[in-house]
């Protein structure tokens, strides 16, 4: 409760901050300034995976949509925050980066997914809520086995590599056959 009420008292002065730097934006001077000051208001992925697991913390299935509108509500984004898109445009900021701190708390094992659009905490989700009651970040998920394989860029490549190696070795054969039936007429 204490952290709280302190993450608002931080909070409100840096969005007053940040509507500022928009009507700036909005007026065309200091564009760039604006956008850095806006794109603030709007936590990274690793900030959200804390208050993410916490709301699983009940143990029931959470759909990704209940999910959004929970957590924009605990980062207290208005509407024009929720409803700004990548620079792509092909979706909205704030839903990316809790799919990208989902994706990654999943493959560490802290949630599961029982079918597309669910998730679930698991029981060392649950621990590492117990263990880390301020912050959970790729740091604190490096510890687990499965997220460094994960994270491996030699897992990346196994398949490719085998693949590779497989491709080498048919490719062998053939010519072989190849250069047999020729030695044979």
């Amino acid at each position: 409760m204490v952290a709280a009420s302190l993450s608002t008292r931080l909070l409100k002065p840096a969005r007053s901050m940040i509507r500022s730097a928009r009507a700036v934006s909005d007026a065309g001077f200091g564009a760039s300034l604006g956008r850095r000051l806006i794109s603030m208001a709007i936590p990274d992925f690793q900030s959200i995976m804390r208050p993410l697991l916490e709301a699983h913390s009940d143990g029931v299935e959470h759909r990704n949509r209940d999910l959004v509108a929970l957590l924009a509500d605990h980062f207290e984004l208005d509407d024009e925050d929720r409803r700004e898109m990548l620079p792509s445009g092909t979706s909205r900021l704030f839903d990316n980066r809790i799919g990208w701190a989902k994706t990654h708390i999943r493959q560490a094992g802290l949630l599961a997914s029982p079918r597309r659009g669910l998730s679930v905490i698991t029981d060392r989700g649950r621990e590492v809520l117990r263990d880390f009651p301020d912050r959970i970040d790729l740091k604190i998920l490096k510890q687990f086995d499965e997220y460094r394989n994960f994270r491996s860029p030699s897992s990346a490549t196994d398949g490719i590599a085998d693949n590779t190696t497989l491709l080498s070795c048919s490719m062998h054969l053939i010519l072989l056959s190849f250069f047999q039936a020729a030695r044979n007429k």
